[in-house]
C-alpha cells in the first residue's frame, strides 16, 4: 500500500502544479466537442470557444505526416477553436468522422498536455464523380444472355464514380433499366475499408485515432481468432475447473499452499470466462458490443491478469520457503488466506483506476474487439500510468519468480552436491533409500519446474509489456492491428497451460482426480515415503 501511495503522491504533484489552467466548461485532458461540424465550414471559422484562465498559451502538437486542419489560440481569455486553410480538403483526404488534436497548454505554474475530440457532421456534401466524363464500347454481336459489358469500358475498369463524402452516396446513372440492358451499382475491386468505419460516431470517442488509420481486416482473420479463442476457453475452463473442484473438495488437498494453487485456478478461470466477449465481437466482425462491453472485458482483464501475476509471485515465494525452510518455513492456512486477500488487494486499484478513468482508461486495440488499458495516448498522465503499472504489476512479479526460483535451484544443487560428498565419504552410492537410479536427479526435476514457471510467466506477459511501452514511448507505427493481436493470444493460453503445469502433474492431485472420475484412466501410484504424515500449522495434517 506504501506504493500506491508514493504513485498517488506523484500523481496528485503533477495534477497540482498544471491546475492552474481552469474553465467552467472545457476539460483540458480529455474534451469531447458533440457540436457536429459541418465539413463544408469556410476557412478561419471560429467553430467552439471556451472561458478560460491562467492559460498563458495552447498550441497543437502537429503530426508532419497530416495536415492540420483544426488549429486553437487564446484570445481574450477564450480558448478558441478554428478552421484552417486545409479543412475543406478534410473529406478528400481522410476517412475518420471524428477529428483528434494533441494540444499543449501553457499554465501559470506549468504546461499540461491534453486531448480535443471535435465530431464531424456526416452528409452528403460532394456529388460522386465519374472518373471519365463518357463511356463508348465495342461488342461482339451478337450478345449472349447476362452479357457483362464492364471489360469493355475504360480499358477492362468498368464505369467508376469516386465519392469522397465520409458516407456513402448513391450513384445514379442515366442509362435507365429496360428489356435489353440492366445496370447494377458494385463495389469497386480494391476500396479500402478502415477499422472503425461501421461503428457509430458516440462510439468512436472511446476509440485510439492510431487503430483508425489501418484498414479493416480481412473477415477471416476474425472467424480464425474466435475459433481459436474458443478452443482457448473451452480447455482453461476445463482444465481450471478441476483444479477448482478437486482442491476444494478434497480434504487432503486443502493445505495452505494449495491455497495459492486455487487462487491462480480461479484467476485463469475468470479470465477466459470473459472471452465470450471477444468471440462475439470476432464473428460480428468489429465493436460490436460497444464500450460497455469493452469495459467489462478490460475489467475482468486486468484482475485476473495481475492477480495470476502476484499469485506466481506467492507461489515462487512458498516453494522456496518450504525448500530452503522445511520446518520453520511453512505457511499457516491463515497467513496463506491473508497472503491471498492482499493479491487481490494489490489488483483491484489498478482495475478500478483506468475504469473510471481516473487515472488511464480502458480502451479497444487491434482488429477492436479486444480490449486494455490505453497504452498509445501521448500525455504524461498516461505515459506515468503506464510506466508505473509496467513495474508494479509486470517487473516486480517476474523480479520476485526469477529471485527465488533461482535460489530453489542453487539450494538443491549445493545439497545434492553436499549429500554426494557425504556418500563418498561413507563409501556408499547413495544416502537416499531405494533410489531409482533411472530416474532424473532432484535437481534437474526442480530445476526443470523452476525454468517452466519462468519461462510461462515471461512468455505470456513480456510481449504484452513491450507492446505498451512501445505505444506509450516507442514509435507506434510498429504497432499494426495483427500484430497487437499476438500478446493477448499469448496471456490466454498461458491461463490454458497453467492449471496443467501447476496442478495435473501434482501426484496427489492425479490421485483424486483419479478416484473421483475413473473413466479418465489414469493411473497414478503414490510413493511409499507420501505415507507418512507430519503436522502443519493450525493442526492441519498432510501426507
Amino acid at each position: 500500500m506504501l506504493l500506491f501511495a508514493i504513485v498517488f503522491l506523484i500523481h496528485s504533484l503533477h495534477f497540482s502544479a498544471a491546475q492552474e489552467c481552469t474553465s467552467p466548461s472545457f476539460d483540458f485532458a480529455n474534451h469531447v466537442n458533440n457540436d457536429e461540424l459541418d465539413l463544408t465550414t469556410p476557412p478561419d471559422t471560429v467553430i467552439a470557444s471556451f472561458p478560460v484562465e491562467h492559460v498563458r498559451s495552447a498550441t497543437v502538437v502537429v503530426n508532419e505526416a497530416q495536415p492540420l486542419y483544426i488549429n486553437v489560440r487564446i484570445a481574450d481569455r477564450l480558448l478558441e477553436f478554428f478552421t484552417t486553410e486545409h479543412f475543406p480538403q478534410y473529406e478528400e483526404r481522410e476517412v475518420q468522422v471524428i477529428l483528434l488534436l494533441q494540444l499543449m497548454y501553457g499554465c501559470t505554474t506549468g504546461e499540461k498536455r491534453g486531448l480535443y475530440r471535435q465530431r464531424l457532421k456526416l452528409a452528403n456534401n460532394h456529388a460522386p464523380k465519374f472518373l471519365e466524363e463518357s463511356y463508348a464500347a465495342q461488342v461482339p454481336l451478337p450478345l449472349p444472355k447476362n452479357f457483362d459489358i464492364s471489360p469493355f469500358l475504360a480499358d477492362g475498369r468498368g464505369i467508376m464514380a469516386r465519392d469522397i463524402d465520409l458516407v456513402n452516396n448513391a450513384v445514379v446513372f442515366s442509362v435507365s433499366q429496360n428489356d435489353y440492358v440492366y445496370v447494377e451499382s458494385r463495389p469497386v475491386d480494391g476500396d479500402t475499408r478502415y477499422l472503425g468505419w461501421n461503428i457509430p460516431p458516440e462510439e468512436l470517442v472511446h476509440i485510439p485515432e492510431h487503430w483508425l488509420q489501418y484498414a479493416e481486416p480481412e473477415a477471416s482473420l476474425h472467424y480464425l481468432l474466435g475459433l481459436l479463442y474458443i478452443a482457448f476457453t473451452v480447455f482453461s475452463l476445463i482444465g481450471n475447473g478441476l483444479v477448482i473442484w478437486i482442491f476444494l473438495s478434497a480434504k487432503s488437498l486443502r493445505t495452505p499452499s494449495n491455497i495459492f494453487i486455487i487462487n491462480l485456478a480461479i484467476c485463469d478461470f475468470f479470465m477466459m470466462a470473459k472471452t465470450p466477449i471477444f468471440i462475439y465481437n470476432s464473428f460480428t466482425k468489429g465493436f460490436t458490443l460497444g464500450s460497455v462491453g469493452c469495459q467489462i472485458f478490460a475489467l475482468i482483464g486486468s484482475l485476473t491478469g495481475i492477480g495470476a501475476g502476484t499469485t506466481n509471485a506467492l507461489i515462487a515465494y512458498d516453494r522456496y520457503n518450504t525448500i530452503t525452510r522445511p520446518f520453520e518455513g511453512r505457511l499457516s492456512r491463515t497467513k496463506a488466506i491473508i497472503l491471498v486477500c492482499l493479491v487481490w488487494m494489490y489488483a483491484i486499484p489498478w482495475a478500478v483506476l483506468p475504469l473510471l478513468e481516473i487515472w488511464g482508461r480502458f480502451v479497444p486495440e487491434g482488429f477492436l474487439t479486444s480490449c486494455t488499458f490505453d497504452y498509445l495516448t501521448a500525455t504524461f498522465d498516461n505515459r506515468l500510468f503506464v510506466a508505473t503499472i509496467f513495474t508494479f504489476s509486470y517487473v516486480l512479479p517476474m523480479s520476485l519468480i526469477i529471485f527465488y526460483y533461482s535460489h530453489i535451484v542453487s539450494h538443491v544443487i549445493n545439497h545434492e552436491k553436499t549429500l554426494r560428498e557425504q556418500a563418498k565419504k561413507m563409501n556408499v552410492d547413495s544416502l537416499r533409500s531405494n533410489q531409482n537410479k533411472n530416474d532424473s536427479s532432484v535437481e534437474i526435476r526442480i530445476a526443470k519446474a523452476a525454468i517452466t514457471v519462468c519461462f510461462l510467466f515471461v512468455a505470456s506477459w513480456t510481449p504484452y509489456g513491450v507492446m505498451a511501452l512501445i505505444g506509450s514511448f516507442g514509435d507506434k507505427s510498429l504497432l499494426t492491428p495483427g500484430v497487437t493481436m499476438f500478446p493477448a493470444c499469448a496471456c490466454k493460453f498461458v491461463a490454458c497451460l497453467d492449471p496443467y503445469v501447476y496442478a495435473i502433474s501434482h501426484p496427489r492431485y492425479r490421485a483424486e482426480l483419479q478416484k473421483r472420475m475413473p473413466w479418465l484412466a489414469i493411473t497414478e501410484t503414490l510413493p511409499a515415503e507420501t505415507a507418512t504424515t507430519c503436522t502443519e500449522p493450525d493442526g492441519q495434517t498432510a501426507t
